[in-house]
């Protein structure tokens, strides 16, 4: 009986097409994640630039209602008091400043609430 000899199986190295692949593989992993990344930062740019009128709105709501609780309403009772008396010239004035902030402060934030949603939504 004669031995056969057993077959070689060369273990220093994959095969050149395997190490290609490997090598394409990596490659498009940080492409795909450098893409992704550029992708967000555009996003949250529009998401922010859609933002800034609301920002700006609510800011100014706030304003107007800190004038409400302190300068405004004074000053125009002062001037309505001796022509109306001191009760209706107390709700006039109330009145037609916290709807006016109302009004703002609503539009700042339904404006705020459409930013943080996609594009195709608001």
């Amino acid at each position: 009986m004669q031995e056969q000899a057993a077959p070689e199986i060369d273990v220093e190295s994959p095969a050149p097409g395997i190490k290609m692949l490997a090598a394409q593989l990596g490659g498009d992993v940080v492409a795909f994640a450098r893409a992704e990344a550029a992708w967000i930062k555009v996003e949250a740019g529009e998401r922010a630039d859609y933002a800034r009128p609301a920002v700006i709105a609510l800011g100014v709501g706030l304003a107007l209602a800190l004038g409400v609780l302190i300068a405004l309403p004074v000053g125009l009772m002062l001037v309505l008091v001796p022509v109306i008396g001191p009760g209706p010239a107390l709700g006039i004035t109330l009145l037609l400043f916290l709807v006016t902030a109302a009004l703002l402060l609503r539009f700042g934030s339904l404006r705020l609430k459409a930013a943080f949603r996609p594009r195709s939504e608001r």
